[in-house]
């Protein structure tokens, strides 16, 4: 009864995640007003950016995830298995393509208080996968580093910095003084705390795909900064470049620390 279960899980996580890259292809080339992603994106005035090169992360968390979907499929269908896997997922992983989809529709009708109520359901979701799923934590194999963990650990990672930057948006778009922070200072801080929690999966878990995932994101912030904000975007091309050393020398530390305990 329970495989079956499994089986029928296994059937709806790919439809809803076909779902999602179906509406992702939809909304994202083409606004509902004839307006492109990037344009829409340009208009807004919040200060965190990322350059244009940054989107393509969502081809390779697709990939990612693709690869987990036909991971998942094998093990209840081929394998005759119960995974454990499906035990801390359960259906949390049919929330996450909701609120995805929901997240990145209303981001383009600018909606954006719901988008950022859609964005941190997403991300609460993510949350409890990628903590259920213990990597880092747990011994895993090779594959089940590729086609589990590391999927959910680069998913995560980017939907943590763009939920960050969603903060942002709404914080310009709604003239909301951050308390007499000026916008700059709101994006040090966001900055910052991206960078501490980053610091804290790595040293916690030692989980370098959640971490190069906000690297990456920091590079795209400093090549958007240098393009278009010569004024402001020199104190948070600093902050950027300051938490990209840091996760690098976690980075670093974590992998060393990882080839010490499996040596």
């Amino acid at each position: 009864m329970k495989m079956m279960w499994y089986r029928i899980l296994a059937v709806a996580n790919a439809i809803f995640f076909f779902g999602n890259v179906i509406v992702s292809f939809i909304t994202i080339p083409e606004a509902s007003d004839g307006k492109i992603a990037g344009q829409l994106s340009g208009e807004l005035p919040e200060l965190l950016k990322f350059f244009g090169i940054n989107v393509s992360i969502w081809a390779i968390i697709y990939l990612l995830q693709f690869g987990f979907l036909i991971y998942q499929i094998y093990k209840v269908f081929r394998a005759n298995e119960p995974p454990l896997f499906f035990e801390r997922i359960g259906v949390f992983y049919l929330f996450a393509c909701i609120f995805n989809s929901a997240w990145i529709y209303t981001w383009h009708l600018q909606i954006v208080w719901l988008s950022l109520v859609m964005m941190f359901g997403l991300l609460i979701t993510l949350s409890i996968i990628y903590v259920r799923l213990r990597p880092g934590l747990e011994e895993f194999t090779i594959r089940q580093q590729w086609m589990l963990t590391l999927p959910f650990s680069v998913y995560t990672g980017w939907v943590t910095i763009a939920a960050v930057a969603n903060i942002t948006t709404a914080l310009s778009v709604y003239g909301m003084d951050g308390w007499g922070i000026s916008a700059t200072a709101w994006t040090i801080i966001m900055i910052t705390l991206s960078t501490v929690i980053a610091a804290t999966v790595l040293y916690i878990r030692r989980d370098l795909g959640y971490a190069s995932v906000i690297i990456w994101a920091f590079t795209g912030i400093i090549l958007k900064q240098m393009s278009g904000y010569p004024d402001e975007g020199l104190k948070i091309i600093i902050a950027a470049g300051a938490g990209m050393v840091i996760l690098l020398v976690d980075s670093i530390v974590a992998l060393v620390r990882t080839r010490r305990t499996t040596s």
